[in-house]
């Protein structure tokens, strides 16, 4: 089990309490940790009747629904889990995921097409459409454009 401390700079890694070999409990990550996410690194999730435990590389999208969140995989199954979208958003490695909307938070790597329709919607995994926030939509150009 390996420990990191709180960092001095809030910029960068804020908090990493416990890594296991495969097992992801408890982290924050920020722009500037070196990540990769094909490590098998995983995040465990309470539902109404489990805990699960999701690889980030398995989550299509997050959306949230008042105080709950419910996780899409691409397995199609979905996970509603009692935390709010911000706690995910926090968690989830901000080189792949992005806030597309205060209801979304998408896996860049499920899009299907780099080029935002006229209608400011994004295509996931082929079926799934969400619309990118106005207020996001420079940003989210901005990151399809480092990707």
């Amino acid at each position: 089990m390996n420990f990191v401390k709180k960092s001095q700079n809030r910029g960068n890694l804020l908090r990493l309490k416990r890594i296991n070999k495969c097992n992801l409990t408890s982290v924050t990550y920020m722009n500037d940790y070196d990540l990769d996410i094909g490590q098998c690194l995983n995040i465990k999730v309470r539902s109404y009747t489990n805990t699960v435990s999701i690889n980030p590389q398995n989550i299509v999208y997050c959306k949230a629904d008042g105080r709950y969140t419910r996780i899409y995989t691409k397995n199609d199954e979905s996970i509603i889990t009692a935390k709010v979208l911000k706690k995910f958003e926090e968690i989830l490695p901000v080189q792949v995921f992005f806030r597309i909307h205060r209801t979304y938070l998408v896996n860049l790597s499920f899009l299907d097409d780099s080029i935002l329709s006229k209608e400011n919607k994004i295509s996931l995994n082929g079926n799934t459409k969400l619309t990118v926030a106005k207020r996001r939509k420079k940003e989210f150009q901005y990151r399809l454009k480092d990707r």
